[in-house]
């Protein structure tokens, strides 16, 4: 039994990706559109979307939230893992960027199974509907804002459903202590969901670190 991670090396990566990821010519062609449009590419790698599909999955989510949408790869990957009645609440600071964003969910198919809300979540997060429980948050936006978005969000998720935030491992920078102010918001994120009594939680290493809390 191992008691330490095995480190990812660019030869294993790649064993991962050649076997469990796939990108079909839709989200192929997003991301040639997306770049085209000057959106920035970091929306989550394809490892990552397949692990988000089978995590979704295996959990029966129906209803979700996505804080930080830009293209609309990642809620599509979603999407997609939803069942037909699925839902998805896409929040987005950018109007260009949700306005490609909804083109791309509509030639998905998935334009009655999503809503988009323009401006800051810190804000638009009230225009959610008062009276429902969500499976799951996507976060991966502001990273300064993680912690308010742990806290906003929290009283939205039924009991067992889970928050998943992106980019935990802050570029390989996490286990430093001279950090970037969007390092040091990080893991200030990492401290909060590990503290909070409302969740169990754990760290994957996946593409930059997925931080998984499960609500009890």
């Amino acid at each position: 039994m191992s008691t330490t991670t095995t480190p990812i090396t660019p030869e294993i990566d790649q064993y991962i990706s050649s076997l469990f990821s796939e990108e079909d010519s839709l989200l192929q062609t997003l991301r040639k559109e997306a770049e085209e449009f000057r959106i920035p590419a970091i929306s989550i790698g394809t490892i990552q979307a397949r692990f988000l599909s089978v995590y979704l999955r295996s959990m029966g989510a129906i209803k979700g939230i996505e804080i930080g949408s830009l293209g609309g790869y990642s809620a599509i990957s979603i999407l997609r893992s939803l069942p037909n009645d699925g839902h998805l609440h896409c929040f987005e600071l950018n109007p260009e960027y949700a306005s490609f964003m909804e083109r791309q969910i509509d030639k998905a198919g998935f334009k009655n199974n999503c809503s988009i809300y323009i401006g800051d979540a810190s804000s638009t997060l009230t225009s959610l509907p008062k009276d429902e429980l969500f499976d799951f948050v996507f976060i991966d936006a502001n990273k300064g804002a993680y912690v308010d978005y742990l806290h906003q969000t929290f009283p939205l998720l039924k009991k067992g459903g889970v928050i998943i935030a992106d980019n935990t491992l802050a570029w390989g920078d996490i286990a430093k202590t001279d950090v970037s102010n969007t390092v040091a918001s990080i893991q200030e994120f990492n401290l909060a969901m590990k503290a909070h009594s409302g969740f169990l939680t754990t760290l994957v290493p996946l593409g930059d670190g997925m931080t998984i809390g499960v609500k009890l």
